[in-house]
């Protein structure tokens, strides 16, 4: 009995010493166990300006700035690499922990599969994550990286950072939370340019109150004022419009690096759609006008469309062009015209700056149906310059009852855009033509909205009225000719042949100046007294000659009169006096004579009676 009691209490007291070795045992476990992950909390600060470096502690610190929400960063484990530099590198411990850092930060991630930490909140900017604290049997390392970035941060001041686990307090004891504060610098931008106006003559001003839209690129959204972001669908997007001097401008913007698209929409002084009526509102067909660029710097360049729509890059600011339609001119080469005249019209027009923005261009040409066109199709293509000089274009050439077109390309053009297309075209004046305006229209048809101009020309004569003087009768056979200057008139019947006299009004011939008199038309007065001519080219005061070549019968041939040429609504009364008779004074009168003559009548017939009688 003795015996067992004593080995019972021996068990006993072996237990007693080892109790708290196991208690021991267990609590170094718990605290390996504690020490397989740490905590870290980033604190993410933003700055307009970044502060001087400070050296973070592991511990919480006061690091000014404000949170920075939408954050994200990734932890990859550069164990390996860290360990390997620091044992390769030689002297201190400190330039041996320089060179493990050094290797770290340069490490090639993009084939590694980091741990990614939340989004750091908009609150107080923190995000945190448990990592191990050891790899591969030495203390960890890792390298965290931004991978996620907010906008309006300037990326190239988000600097890598390299963290060393496990980390403790300075009496030896881990830390419950590893505190480190990565710091950004965040500006917000404002994209804007300037919006112009081309008129139609060319001239270059500023445009108030065009519309746009903003587009991201990126994400695709559009953006909306309310909210300051990139968050609308197109129907909802915020209308930008231009100020008084033309300005577009969108400031405060926290932007992300990409591209940022303006796009104009018709507004009360543009359209992208052909026009009709009687006022022309400026047209734009590019889209987007202009595109800004945000660097990942938050720097800005712009792309967009000069004046001639050639596209700028890289540009440090950023202009947009709206535009109306040139207008034709046409212009001939004498406005009185005679009859038969041919007149030489020379067409002009404008090439618009944005002439690769059309589809349709081509010129129009409808001519009064008095006048006759002399230009062959290749008369008219030899004819085309550009800036005066001679020019071989792809045209096209139409033609319809008084009409023809000249169609181009306009890919063609744009490399005379801003400068001046002419072309000449010859008509005739028609014979018979009456004594109102020729017109003579030119059109520039194209997808915008279509110009015209007309240049009218006019025919000019003189009718007239034989007439008595005294009893104011009209008076039928008085002959004239028209002289201009030194020269004849010569109508032209419609073989070409000269016309040697018309009686009455000349309204149906071509109309020619000759030197000869003889070569001449003469024009008669006809029963009612009536002549006259149409188809005279000039309505100066007193620029023509009637000279009367013959004057009816029993009347005195006048003198040269000077008349002006009109629309042959006035008639100039042309007056002709009588000869008359008188009788003839000085000697013995009619009645001696008389007598005489009757005495020797009677005589002669006495004297054939006797002679009858004797035989």
């Amino acid at each position: 009995m003795n015996v067992r009691k004593q080995k019972l209490t021996i068990v006993f007291a072996v237990f007693s010493l080892l109790l708290p070795l196991l208690f021991s045992i267990g609590a170094l476990q718990t605290a390996h166990a504690a020490e397989g992950e740490q905590t870290v909390t980033i604190h993410k600060r933003k700055y307009t300006t970044m502060p001087n470096e400070i050296q973070n502690t592991g511990d919480e610190m006061d690091f000014g700035g404000e949170p920075l929400g939408g954050a994200t960063f990734t932890a990859y484990d550069v164990t390996s690499t860290y360990w390997t530099a620091y044992d390769a590198a030689s002297g201190t411990h400190a330039q041996k922990e320089a060179a493990g850092i050094a290797a770290a930060k340069a490490a090639d991630t993009t084939s590694m599969t980091g741990t990614v930490f939340p989004a750091t909140d908009a609150a107080e900017g923190i995000a945190e994550k448990a990592l191990p604290v050891s790899s591969g049997g030495q203390n960890a390392i890792y390298l965290f990286k931004e991978t996620g970035i907010p906008s309006g941060v300037v990326q190239s001041k988000s600097i890598p950072f390299v963290i060393g686990l496990p980390s403790h307090k300075a009496d030896g004891s881990l830390r419950e939370k590893v505190h480190v504060y990565p710091k950004n610098e965040v500006k917000t931008n404002t994209l804007s340019f300037i919006k112009y106006g081309i008129e139609a003559d060319g001239t270059k001003a500023v445009l108030p109150d065009a519309t746009f839209i903003l587009k991201s690129v990126a994400n695709g959204k559009y953006y909306n004022s309310t909210s300051n972001q990139f968050d609308a669908e197109q129907a909802d997007a915020a209308r930008l419009t231009s100020d008084g001097s033309g300005i577009v401008s969108v400031p405060g913007l926290a932007l992300a690096p990409g591209d940022y698209a303006f796009y104009e929409v018709d507004s009360s002084v543009s359209t992208a759609a052909e026009q009709q009526g009687t006022t022309e509102i400026f047209h734009y067909k590019t889209n987007p006008v202009v595109v800004a660029h945000v660097s990942t710097d938050m720097a800005v360049t712009y792309d967009y469309y000069d004046q001639s729509l050639v596209k700028k890059t890289g540009q440090e600011n950023a202009e947009a062009y709206n535009y109306k339609v040139p207008i034709p001119e046409k212009e001939a080469d004498d406005q009185e015209v005679e009859n038969g005249q041919i007149v030489t019209f020379t067409i002009k027009h404008p090439i618009p700056d944005d002439v690769a923005q059309y589809t349709l261009y081509q010129l129009v040409d409808d001519y009064d149906s008095r006048l006759e066109l002399v230009s062959t199709e290749q008369e008219l293509k030899d004819s085309i310059q550009i800036d005066g000089q001679k020019e071989t274009l792809t045209s096209t050439y139409a033609s319809g009852t008084n009409q023809f077109t000249l169609a181009f390309v306009p890919s063609e053009l744009t490399a005379h855009a801003g400068k001046i297309l002419t072309f000449k075209v010859k008509m005739r004046v028609k014979t018979g033509t009456d004594l109102t305006l020729i017109d003579n229209e030119i059109t520039f048809d194209n997808n915008f909205y279509d110009r015209k101009d007309k240049e009218e020309i006019i025919s000019y004569g003189k009718l007239f009225k034989k007439i008595d003087s005294n009893s104011r009768k009209t008076l039928e056979g008085a002959e004239f000719v028209i002289k201009d200057g030194a020269n004849f008139l010569q109508l032209l019947d419609g073989d070409g042949q000269r016309v040697a006299k018309v009686t009455g009004y000349a309204s149906g011939y071509e109309v020619k100046w000759v030197s000869s008199e003889a070569e001449a038309t003469v024009l008669a007065s006809d029963k009612d007294g009536k002549f006259g001519v149409y188809g005279l080219g000039s309505k100066a005061k007193d620029h023509y000659t009637l000279v009367e070549t013959k004057a009816p019968e029993g009347y005195a041939l006048l003198g040269d009169i000077l008349f002006t040429a009109d629309n042959g609504t006035a008639i100039l009364d042309v007056e002709n006096k009588t000869r008359g008779f008188l009788p003839s004074t000085g000697g013995v009168g009619t009645t001696v004579l008389l007598m005489v003559g009757l005495a020797g009548f009677a005589g002669a017939m006495l004297y054939f009676k006797k002679t009858r009688v004797t035989r």
